[in-house]
């Protein structure tokens, strides 16, 4: 049979291990100072036997004196002596037996027979032998019998019994002070160990609390989250720190603060959570933060006491710029495509009859005569229907994006074509282009796509700076970040604040003679390329653009020449 080990005993029996150790320390404190205690009355008691034999030594050589000196042991003077001693000292009896087994003489002898005697023998030097051992008497106690045996004569031994009365009262003391000190020595030890374990466990305690109050610190800060306490008096208790950037809060100090200064919303009904203790599940409000108002989704739960009462309420801020720019992308892609499937059907219905149209022009201004009124009425039909047609291809190139072929292209390259097409705008309207030295970086792109949206950007900035400027292109790469950026900032007339939102819209426009197609293309092929574009601008102050694209890791030196060659042919 499997004997079942200990600690697993403790744990079945419930028993706390400190405890336990207390106990096994206290037994062995006992069981050390019981040992310590035995020794002593084991060596007190052969002290008290060593100094009785001596006393009985002495008594009998008294007697055996005396003997000599009367010249018989059974004289009245012997006996004289004899009970003298008896009444005078603490002896108990004294006797001479006689080789017969009889006394001859003696005092307050035993009732009790003392035969037979133990065997003794002698040193061997002719002196007498002697014994001695403890009786116990009836009716009368314990004593220390002492003999010794005559080497001759009628006399076989002489007996003295001491009293060990003194010897018993001392060890009853010793014994009594014994445990006395054990019950003390048990309850101090015991204390002192239980004090040491409360302590130990008390720094235990204290320091798993502090690193459990710095762990969740640590996950309450670290939330992505904002996060609110507060108590049943809608007062602040604390935050973290992603609740004082959504908020605005910075650095000030806001424990104690009510929780309207904070989020001054009416609808948020933190009464409900405090006193009914229902909970608020994502409620979505605008909230204002310093000069901004910020969507957030707010949730609240009761927060309740070990006993179950409510102590106050959790309050978490869940950002939604994201969420509602990411909604937003989606309806104005929802939106793109219901209108570049709508732009393809009537770009196809529209251009059947331009050629029509365009082929009539065309007749007529064959017939009529040169320099006629009518011949440039033709003329202006035929310039207007190929206005159209490129406003129809534009929407056929937005509605059906061409195919990306992508290369790898130094980013020098992929800049520096485009802007060698507008330098001739850029010099007509007095425009100063600023360049910012180009990165070592390549990306992957469809170069004519590209040259098309970045022709766009300048394009646009051009026509912004109707009285000259300034056009600054410049390029960034950003590895750790896994991003190639190119800025382009111009100093025009800039976009309205409500414009902004609506500028990447098909057919949105604020120049006289744009389509509102150009920057909506643009964003399309930006986007086909796994890039994003965003842009900032304030009216009278410029306008910046800003591309992102992938950052490419590794380079083929091969494909570059094979990109760089197919990129010489098409052009």
């Amino acid at each position: 049979m499997q004997k079942a080990k200990p600690w697993k005993i403790v744990k079945k029996r419930g028993l706390y291990l400190p405890a336990f150790t207390i106990v096994m320390v206290a037994v062995t404190l006992t069981v050390m100072h019981t040992i310590s205690t035995l020794r002593t009355l084991d060596r007190e008691r052969r002290h008290w036997e060593s100094l009785l034999e001596r006393n009985g030594r002495d008594i009998i050589s008294m007697v055996r004196t005396e003997i000599r000196l009367g010249g018989a042991y059974s004289s009245g003077r012997l006996q004289e002596l004899v009970d003298r001693i008896v009444e005078n000292l603490d002896v108990a009896y004294i006797g001479l037996l006689e080789k017969n087994g009889q006394w001859a003489i003696g005092s307050k002898l035993p009732k009790a027979p003392l035969l037979p005697l133990p065997e003794t023998k002698g040193n061997g030097n002719g002196e007498a032998g002697v014994y001695r051992r403890v009786k116990k008497l009836p009716d009368r106690g314990t004593v220390f019998e002492f003999g010794e045996f005559a080497p001759h004569g009628d006399v076989q031994a002489t007996i003295v019994g001491l009293w060990m009365t003194h010897l018993e009262e001392a060890r009853d003391q010793d014994i009594r002070h014994a445990l006395t000190m054990g019950v003390i020595l048990l309850v101090l030890g015991s204390a002192a160990f239980y004090f040491i374990f409360v302590v130990q466990n008390y720094y235990l305690v204290d320091r798993t609390l502090a690193e459990m109050r710095s762990y969740t610190q640590n996950v309450v800060e670290s939330m992505a989250n904002g996060l609110i306490t507060v108590d049943t008096e809608r007062r602040i208790v604390s935050t973290n720190q992603m609740a004082s950037h959504l908020l605005g809060l910075g650095s000030r100090r806001v424990r104690g603060r009510s929780l309207e200064s904070v989020i001054p919303h009416q609808n948020l009904d933190i009464d409900n959570v405090l006193q009914r203790e229902r909970p608020i599940i994502e409620r979505e409000i605008d909230c204002p933060a310093g000069k901004n108002t910020i969507p957030l989704s707010i949730s609240a739960t009761p927060l309740r006491s070990p006993d179950g009462g409510t102590i106050g309420a959790v309050i978490i801020l869940r950002d939604l710029r994201e969420i509602r720019e990411l909604q937003d992308q989606v309806r104005r892609s929802e939106r793109l495509a219901s209108l570049g499937r709508l732009a393809s059907g009537v770009a196809h219905e529209i251009r059947n009859p331009l050629s029509s149209i365009k082929g009539f022009a065309q007749y007529f201004a064959d017939k009529f005569k040169k320099g006629s009124e009518d011949k440039s009425y033709a003329e202006i039909m035929i310039q207007e229907v190929d206005r159209l047609n490129r406003v129809i291809t534009q929407l056929l190139d937005f509605a059906r994006p061409k195919e990306l072929r992508p290369h790898l292209y130094p980013l020098s390259q992929v800049v520096e074509h485009p802007l060698r097409l507008i330098q001739t705008d850029l010099d007509k309207r007095r425009i100063k282009l600023i360049q910012s030295p180009f990165p070592e970086a390549k990306i992957n792109v469809d170069s004519d796509q590209m040259t098309q949206a970045l022709l766009n950007v300048f394009l646009n900035a051009i026509e912004s700076m109707e009285n000259g400027g300034e056009l600054r292109v410049e390029t960034s790469s950003r590895s750790e970040k896994g991003v190639v950026e190119i800025r382009i900032s111009d100093t025009g007339s800039g976009i309205a604040r409500e414009d902004l939102p609506r500028i990447f819209d098909p057919f949105f426009s604020v120049k006289r003679k744009g389509t509102g197609l150009g920057l909506a293309i643009t964003a399309k092929i930006i986007e086909a390329h796994e890039g994003e574009m965003s842009v900032e601008s304030e009216a009278g102050k410029g306008t910046t653009f800003r591309l992102y694209f992938p950052f490419v890791q590794q380079q083929d030196k091969n494909g570059e020449e094979q990109n760089e060659r197919e990129d010489t042919d098409r052009r």
